[in-house]
């Protein structure tokens, strides 16, 4: 019996993040991780998928290239205005929602 060739995860990840609709899931999930890092690493394969690349996605928020690298590395840690202007170049935007449960 012939087997049907399975798709890369990754390669499958990034056709799915083409879609913002997916993309803007993926990153909401990676928010609900308690490690804040998972966010960074989805940020980076949503820019991957948009075809931006770390190059493009410089030039197109007038962002550093080796600071871009950093910040969407494992170890970054983004200011709120850089992590706005990447959102936004990728065609995404920043929200806050009401937490399910009371914290005081």
């Amino acid at each position: 019996m012939k087997r049907k060739p399975t798709k890369d995860y990754k390669e499958d990840l990034i056709e799915r993040l083409q879609d913002s609709s997916y993309a803007a899931a993926y990153l909401n999930a990676a928010l609900v991780d308690s490690d804040p890092q998972v966010f960074l690493i989805a940020l980076k394969d949503v820019a991957d998928a948009k075809s931006l690349g770390i190059a493009k996605l410089a030039k197109k928020t007038h962002l550093n290239r080796e600071s871009l690298y950093r910040t969407l590395s494992k170890r970054g840690n983004p200011r709120l205005n850089n992590l706005c202007v990447i959102l936004g170049a990728l065609g995404l935007d920043l929200s806050v929602k009401p937490s399910k449960s009371i914290r005081l």
